[in-house]
């Protein structure tokens, strides 16, 4: 089991058809058991469960869900799903999730599909509800990451085509998702990133396209702290890393976490080429 929860999300191949199943794993007394299956979708990259962790639930988004997308809410104690809610149409969207329920964000390529930028599911409701709704969103907007945390989530929401003015930084608070501080986003923040919660801030690790000194085929990727009060940002390390890196892409938890103030992350640049495994501290 991954990041040390008792159930988690898996996916099974089914033959001849070569679908996937869906089904939530349980471990119980040093085994893991497998639920029923709660969905079954074509395996291809626009269908892909994303799933969450937040609230005391496992939280799980399949755009091909029993009768269109679906949000499920899965108890942590029994693996049981506890709620099977419809949910708008997103491929491979951020999934968050804090004390208040979870938050669907359009992410990546391909983004969103009205002006609704976040959607909440609150812990006591049937129903995903737009969050946030800006101007000209549909189709032009995503978000380049999102983090939720306590009572608030955070996200970089940006417009194509990309430059230096197309990103602002949000944070919102509770379940009615009052507005904390939205600010423009430092250019930095709108490529390729991971962000992670912690201590004092959102850690956002950026890839730039700055060739390292030390080696020409490693880059100087900036590891930069958001304050959750006022958004502002700040640059406290920079890690050595190659150009590509095979982040989470929005379909799941990143190949990095922060411990005791320390970030450690895995990065793989592909193509057989060798991984690295990075820790870093400020």
């Amino acid at each position: 089991m991954l990041w040390g929860e008792p159930v988690a999300e898996v996916q099974t191949l089914l033959l001849p058809s070569y679908d996937e199943a869906l089904q939530v794993a349980r471990r119980v007394d040093g085994a893991v058991r497998l639920g029923p299956i709660i969905a079954t979708y074509q395996a291809n990259s626009g269908s892909h469960p994303v799933a969450a962790y937040g609230a005391g639930f496992l939280w799980i988004y399949e755009e091909q869900g029993p009768g269109g997308p679906t949000l499920f809410r899965v108890s942590l104690a029994t693996g049981a799903v506890q709620a099977a809610v419809r949910a708008p149409d997103l491929i491979r969207p951020f999934l968050v999730a804090d004390d208040d329920g979870a938050w669907l964000i359009p992410a990546g390529s391909f983004g969103a599909t009205t002006d609704s930028a976040i959607y909440h599911l609150s812990l006591d409701s049937d129903s995903v509800a737009a969050a946030l709704t800006l101007p000209e969103y549909a189709r032009n907007g995503f978000a380049a990451w999102a983090v939720a945390a306590g009572h608030a989530v955070y996200a970089d929401l940006c417009l194509r085509p990309i430059n230096t003015s197309s990103c602002t930084l949000y944070g919102l608070s509770g379940p009615s998702a009052q507005p904390v501080f939205h600010r423009p986003s430092p250019a930095d923040l709108s490529g390729d990133v991971c962000a992670l919660e912690g201590p004092n801030g959102v850690y956002v690790l950026d890839q730039s396209d700055r060739v390292s000194r030390s080696s020409p085929s490693l880059y100087d990727w900036l590891v930069e702290r958001v304050d959750t009060s006022t958004g502002r940002t700040s640059t406290v390390a920079t890690v050595t890393l190659p150009e590509f890196w095979n982040g989470p892409n929005g379909t799941q938890q990143p190949d990095a976490v922060i411990a005791d103030g320390t970030l450690f992350l895995i990065a793989i640049p592909g193509s057989g080429a060798p991984g690295f495994l990075e820790e870093v501290r400020w």
